[in-house]
């Protein structure tokens, strides 16, 4: 009673209880805490209090209150703060409507209105599938929806929509857990009660609708082919808001192509005057333009104009000049979404600005790793292919670390960022991009891919080369990270080379594979392990099987028989490497990958006693590390 109920009903404490929306010039916006909390008092005064009066007093009071937070909620139904928190503000409206007409015993009802149904279809039109769902706001992409709380919100209002997709799902993902946070107590018992008549409901069919528009948040849901596209208008003050004005995701086959990243972890930032340093809300983090060098601030006044959805054309398009600062010079910004019948996406940027003195940037933010074809042709996964004119627009490819952010884990460890950077300053144009789906790449086209990079880079890794040295890797500074030839992957770099040469012949391939390859002459001379069949028989076993040069054939004799040397036949294994310890004979796993050298000179050479070496180590090898 002290620190809840009398609070509640205590003038002095109201402006304490923001929430309550009756102070509304010191808020910023009203939002799911309206809702929740008046659920709870309800709740608590309905248990608690037996005064007739002042339980009157305080349902009036809620009731007022709950008026304050729909009249702000958009007319249309559509959630702005986002699919997460659809449960904590329409699904504790549920809780509160309940027991409002519990408490009123059926007396105040507002299941039949129009509105209230509209707020709960809206997380059915954002699911998208596969538990994925449209998580404009800080919304996390992917969730199972939790069927029980849908259910009890079709039942109570009469919306078979809602009860169809709620047993649909429960059917498909079995048993929701229920009640992981028992501190909402009636709650988690109406959820019981739902899951008991979910068990029992006979299987439901549920059909997302095509399209789906909500005017006056300026959102629309589209549907075509195999593909799902989301785009929003709006404003950059909307609840728990990301300056977002004109961006978009797109599913393709139920798997992300365009993204929103969603959030990470709440911290002091989230919700903080720093809000808008975290990249996650900022404009060039979603899928829109960076114009003239400005981004989307934040603020009501930053918003679309014509947000307009076609249902038979498969189109939205929407002007986002306003969404831009007055530094921008933006007169038009027009961008457009359309999908084919087959679920292609086509995204026109059309615009005009008065003296650009700095180059449009159109950002995309992808889920899978993207690679560059060719130029105007982006891999984006899954068999989706992003095409551009790269006369107009050239593409930069950038990763985003997402480790020990707290985002998703649908997401993985990256987020990835497409910069298509204008060509040219033009104060007046139109940028053009497709995204279509081509099927997987085969193993050909990859590695066409993979070759065509790797002609590029190898000469530029050879020029960093110090005389005597061979690659291993790059420092965190950038620096060469090279070892001498002894080392156990000096034969790699050629090794490469040759499968280089062998998939696409050239000249000055085959120049520096010999070069790489004779580079490693000096090997034996230095202290020897196991590792030999590394050594040899990427560089020399390699060039000798593509060239058929008998220069090679003399290391990989000398190569073999000191491997064979390591052979100890009353242990029965090669010995990885010398300890200096009496007694010691280090075997380790590693050496089974460099029998292939004995393998190779065996059939070579027709020596049947170094099949036997090889032959021995593994069987010696399948007893003991097994």
């Amino acid at each position: 009673r002290k620190h809840i109920l009398d609070p509640y009903l205590d003038p002095d404490e109201q402006r304490a209880q923001w929430w309550l929306a009756f102070d509304i010039t010191r808020m910023n916006t009203i939002n799911n805490w309206n809702p929740w909390c008046n659920q709870n008092e309800l709740l608590c005064f309905m248990l608690l209090e037996s005064d007739p009066e002042v339980l009157a007093r305080a349902i009036d009071k809620s009731i007022l209150s709950i008026d304050k937070y729909l009249d702000d909620v958009a007319a249309d139904g559509a959630c702005d703060e986002g699919t997460t928190y659809w449960y904590k503000s329409t699904g504790h409206l549920l809780d509160y409507l309940e027991n409002l007409e519990r408490i009123t015993s059926g007396r105040l009802s507002a299941w039949d209105n129009p509105f209230i149904r509209n707020l709960g279809e809206y997380i059915l039109n954002a699911d998208i599938a596969d538990n994925w769902q449209v998580n404009f706001a800080d919304g996390t992409p992917s969730r199972r929806p939790i069927s029980y709380v849908i259910y009890r919100f079709g039942k109570a209002s009469g919306n078979e929509t809602m009860t169809s997709f709620a047993i649909s799902r429960y059917k498909k993902n079995g048993a929701d857990p229920v009640g992981q946070d028992w501190t909402l107590f009636y709650q988690s018992l109406e959820n019981l009660l739902a899951v008991r008549a979910l068990r029992k409901a006979a299987p439901a069919e549920y059909q997302p609708h095509d399209f789906v528009l909500y005017p006056d948040t300026k959102v629309c849901f589209m549907r075509a082919g195999d593909a799902f596209l989301g785009a929003k208008g709006g404003h950059n003050f909307e609840r728990h808001n990301h300056n977002d004005v004109g961006s978009c995701v797109y599913f393709y086959d139920s798997k992300p192509v365009l993204v929103d990243a969603g959030v990470g972890t709440y911290n002091r930032k989230t919700f903080g005057a720093e809000r808008y340093c975290n990249w996650f809300v900022q404009s060039s983090w979603h899928n829109l333009p960076t114009v003239n060098g400005c981004d989307q601030p934040f603020g009501e006044q930053y918003a679309s104009t014509e947000f307009i959805a076609n249902k038979k054309l498969r189109r939205i398009s929407t002007e986002i000049a306003g969404a831009y600062p007055d530094q921008a010079k933006v007169q038009s910004y027009k961008v457009t979404y359309s999908l084919s019948r087959c679920g292609d996406l086509n995204i026109v940027h059309e615009f005009a600005i008065d003296s650009l003195v700095k180059r449009n940037v159109l950002h995309f933010l992808v889920a899978n790793k993207p690679a560059m074809l060719s130029e105007g042709r982006v891999y984006l996964g899954n068999g989706m292919v992003m095409i551009y004119n790269p006369e107009v627009l050239t593409a930069e490819i950038e990763t985003k670390s997402l480790v020990g952010l707290g985002f998703s884990s649908r997401w993985g460890d990256a987020l990835y960022r497409i910069n298509l950077t204008a060509t040219r300053l033009e104060n007046k144009g139109k940028y053009t991009i497709n995204i279509k789906y081509e099927g997987e790449e085969t193993i050909a086209q990859i590695a066409e891919r993979v070759v065509k990079v790797a002609k590029a880079q190898y000469p530029l890794l050879e020029a960093r080369l110090a005389e005597g040295m061979t690659p291993r890797g790059i420092n965190a500074d950038g620096s060469m990270k090279d070892r001498n030839v002894g080392s156990w992957t000096s034969g790699f770099f050629p090794g490469n080379l040759w499968y280089v040469y062998m998939l696409s012949p050239d000249a000055d391939v085959l120049a520096m594979a010999e070069r790489q390859t004779f580079r490693l002459d000096s090997l034996l001379s230095f202290p020897q392990s196991h590792d030999l069949g590394f050594q040899v028989t990427c560089s020399y076993g390699n060039a000798y099987r593509v060239t058929g040069d008998t220069r090679y054939l003399k290391m990989i004799e000398e190569g073999t028989r000191a491997l064979a040397s390591r052979f100890n036949p009353k242990v029965g294994a090669t010995l990885s490497w010398e300890m200096g310890v009496k007694g010691a004979y280090p075997v380790i796993i590693d050496n089974m990958m460099n029998l292939e050298l004995l393998e190779y000179s065996a059939k070579l050479f027709d020596c049947d006693s170094l099949r036997e070496i090889s032959k021995a180590h593994a069987y010696t090898t399948m007893k003991n590390h097994f």
